[in-house]
C-alpha cells in the first residue's frame, strides 16, 4: 500500500511539473519533479512559479519562488544547454584526472587509455542512437503537421464551445514544443575537442595522450546527455499529444452520439432548410427560417447546431448567425447530406 501512495505521489509531481500555472520545478532537473533521489534533497532544488512557460529546451518562469535560495524573481530563464555545459568546471576536471594520473604508474596508462577509448566509443553511440531516433520524430512530424493544416479549418476553431478551444490551444502547445524541441537538437552545435599541438609539445606524450582522451569524453558524455534528455523531453511531449488529442476526440465524438440521431428530436427543436426553397418566401423552408430568427430575437434560444454537408452553402449560413446575433453560441458539424440540405437543433 505504501508503494502504491509514492507511485501516485510521484506522478502527481511529475504531472505536476508540467502544469502551466502554478507549477511545482526543480531546477537540477529542468523542471521535472522526479522523487528518484533522498526525498530532502530534491525539496531543496525545487521551485514554485505562478507561470511556467516552456519554449523547447528553454523554460521561463514567471513570478516564481526558488525554495532552496529562499529567492522571490519576477522572471527565471533555465536553459537545457546550460544544464548539461561544464564550460567552467572542464579545468576542474581535468585537474583531478591529472593527479589521479600522478598517483599511477606509467603501466596503468595502457588500461586507463582502453577504458577511455571504450567510453568515448559508448558515448558516440548514445549520440547516435538518439540523433536517429529525432530523425523518426522529425519525418513523423513533417508528414503530420502539413496533413492537420489541409484538414483543419482555423477558423471554425475559434467556434467551437469554451472546452474544444481550450484543448485546441494546449494541442498547439504542445506541437510547438515539440517543433522547437527538433529544431533546437539538428541545429549545428559545436564542442571543444582537445587540441594536437598540446600533445605535440608535451614531454610526457602518454600522460597527455590520457588527458586529452579524458577531456574529449567528457564533452563527449554531456552531449550524449544533451541528445538524450531532447529524445526523453520529445517522448513525454508525444505522450501529452496523443492524450489531448484523443481527449479533444472523445469530446467530438461525444457530440456525434449525441447529434447523431438527429432525426428523433422533437420538431419544435429541429428544422431541416432546403436552400432550392429559400426562393419561395412562402415555402416551408423560408417560413422556418423566419420563425427561427423571430425565436432568437426573443432570446428562446441560446445555441444552434448546424449540421450540414462541407460546403460554402453551410459555412454561409453559420457566419450569418454569428455576425447576426452575437450572443448566440453556433457549432457546425459536417455530414453527408444533400447539398441543398441543411439540419439546425436549438437548445435554450
Amino acid at each position: 500500500m505504501r508503494n502504491i501512495g509514492y507511485l501516485v505521489l510521484k506522478k502527481l509531481l511529475f504531472l505536476w511539473s508540467y502544469s502551466l500555472f502554478f507549477s511545482l520545478t526543480d531546477d537540477s532537473n529542468f523542471g521535472t519533479v522526479e522523487l528518484d533521489k533522498p526525498l530532502n534533497e530534491a525539496i531543496g532544488n525545487l521551485r514554485i512559479s505562478l507561470i511556467n512557460l516552456m519554449m523547447g529546451s528553454v523554460v521561463f518562469y514567471f513570478v516564481t519562488f526558488d525554495i532552496k535560495n529562499k529567492k522571490f524573481n519576477f522572471f527565471k530563464q533555465l536553459s537545457l544547454e546550460k544544464l548539461f555545459s561544464i564550460d567552467n568546471q572542464i579545468a576542474e576536471i581535468i585537474e583531478r584526472y591529472n593527479k589521479h594520473l600522478e598517483e599511477k604508474r606509467d603501466q596503468c596508462f595502457d588500461e586507463e587509455r582502453e577504458s577511455l577509448c571504450y567510453r568515448i566509443e559508448n558515448e558516440e553511440k548514445r549520440i547516435e542512437k538518439s540523433n536517429d531516433k529525432i530523425n523518426i520524430y522529425t519525418t513523423v512530424m513533417l508528414t503530420v503537421l502539413p496533413l492537420l493544416l489541409a484538414i483543419v479549418d482555423i477558423k471554425e476553431i475559434f467556434h467551437l464551445n469554451t472546452i474544444k478551444i481550450i484543448l485546441c490551444i494546449i494541442i498547439l502547445y504542445v506541437v510547438i514544443n515539440i517543433t522547437l524541441y527538433i529544431f533546437q537538437s539538428i541545429k549545428i552545435q559545436s564542442i571543444s575537442k582537445s587540441c594536437f599541438s598540446n600533445l605535440r609539445s608535451s614531454e610526457n606524450q602518454k600522460k597527455e595522450l590520457l588527458l586529452q582522451y579524458h577531456y574529449d569524453w567528457q564533452f563527449l558524455r554531456r552531449k550524449a546527455d544533451l541528445y538524450v534528455s531532447y529524445v526523453k523531453n520529445i517522448q513525454y511531449l508525444i505522450v501529452w499529444l496523443l492524450f489531448w488529442c484523443s481527449l479533444l476526440l472523445l469530446l467530438f465524438s461525444l457530440d456525434s452520439l449525441k447529434y447523431g440521431t438527429i432525426d428523433n428530436y422533437e420538431g419544435n427543436k429541429l428544422i431541416n432548410l432546403n436552400n432550392s426553397e429559400f426562393s419561395d418566401p412562402y415555402s416551408k423552408s423560408s417560413v422556418e427560417l423566419t420563425e427561427l430568427n423571430l425565436k432568437i430575437q426573443k432570446k428562446e434560444i441560446s445555441k444552434l447546431i448546424i449540421i450540414g454537408k462541407n460546403d460554402e452553402y453551410t459555412k454561409k449560413i453559420a457566419q450569418n448567425f454569428r455576425l447576426k446575433y452575437i450572443n448566440l453560441e453556433v457549432e457546425v458539424y459536417y455530414d453527408d447530406f444533400d447539398e441543398n440540405i441543411i439540419k439546425i437543433l436549438m437548445e435554450k
